[in-house]
């Protein structure tokens, strides 16, 4: 008699495989599924699913009845498999962004690649708000005092004046008592020499001081600004483009090559989540070899 174990017979992978392709719909998505990042998966499910059925066929939907009709399972399976998606949307996501990355946006020799580009801002107005502002300066001046001495010596001043000859005429005249009338009575004429007068002045030698004193004291100044803007226009038109690219660091460019190469060995963004799919609900049939 047979083990109870052998009698049981399991929907496969494979048989839900068949079923999907008979009825044109894909094993790993319902309708409703709607991520980025299985877009390509319900573009292409025909291609993915024969890898899929490649690399699981003798699995079988750990959460099926027995004898339960393919389309149940099936169904059942493309629900599980919808919710795990939606669990790790966001890691997925994020794997699916390098999966779809531009080759031509990193060189696979080089791990320095730099880019710097500048264009001119051509006129532009530039406004300077300035506020009011006071300033207050102050100097110290100290005390002064400052005397002034004149030293002033003797004179003597001699003033000569020199008269010429001088010659004074008249004539005398009387008149009666009894008369208002004047007659003639003595005429004269006096003639004097000419001279020479000399006046002399003199002045003591003697010595004149003045003195001026000033207090210590401080001189402020106060400036007030108003408020004011100053607009001024600015044209640049200076422009550039630099690329500077190679290896930094120890590694070479073999080294480059050979971790992209690595990476692009290893990563492979369906394979990784068909395998995430098998690990959460798929188990292999006893006597299937893998």
């Amino acid at each position: 008699m047979l083990d109870w174990m052998e009698q049981i017979t399991h929907v496969t992978v494979n048989d839900m495989y068949k079923y999907a392709k008979h009825s044109d719909v894909p094993m790993l998505a319902l309708d409703s599924t709607n991520f980025d990042f299985w877009a390509d998966y319900k573009s292409h499910y025909q291609d993915y699913d024969i890898i899929f059925n490649r690399m699981f066929k003798g699995f079988y939907y750990f959460d099926q009845e027995e004898d339960e009709e393919v389309q149940n399972v099936l169904a059942t399976f493309k629900a599980d498999v919808n919710a795990m998606l939606r669990m790790n949307a966001k890691r997925y996501s994020e794997l699916w962004r390098v999966h779809v990355v531009d080759d031509t946006s990193y060189s696979i020799i080089d791990n320095y690649d730099v880019t710097e580009t500048k264009e001119g801002e051509g006129a532009r107005d530039i406004t300077d708000n300035i506020g009011a502002k006071t300033s207050n300066s102050s100097v110290n001046v100290g005390a002064k005092d400052k005397t002034v001495t004149d030293n002033i010596g003797a004179k003597s001043i001699t003033n000569n004046s020199t008269t010429g000859q001088q010659t004074n005429t008249g004539t005398e005249k009387v008149s009666p008592y009894d008369t208002d009338t004047f007659n003639n009575d003595n005429q004269f004429e006096q003639v004097a020499g000419s001279r020479t007068d000399t006046g002399t002045s003199t002045e003591q030698a003697r010595t004149d001081t003045s003195r001026t004193q000033e207090q210590a004291h401080t001189d402020t100044t106060q400036t007030t600004e108003s408020a004011r803007t100053n607009t001024r226009g600015e044209e640049s038109s200076e422009s550039y483009n630099l690329h500077r690219k190679g290896n930094i660091g120890t590694m070479t460019q073999s080294d480059v090559m050979r971790k992209h190469v690595d990476f692009w060995t290893s990563f492979d963004f369906y394979r990784l989540v068909f395998n995430d799919i098998c690990k959460e609900m798929l188990l292999i049939e006893k006597g299937y070899i893998v």
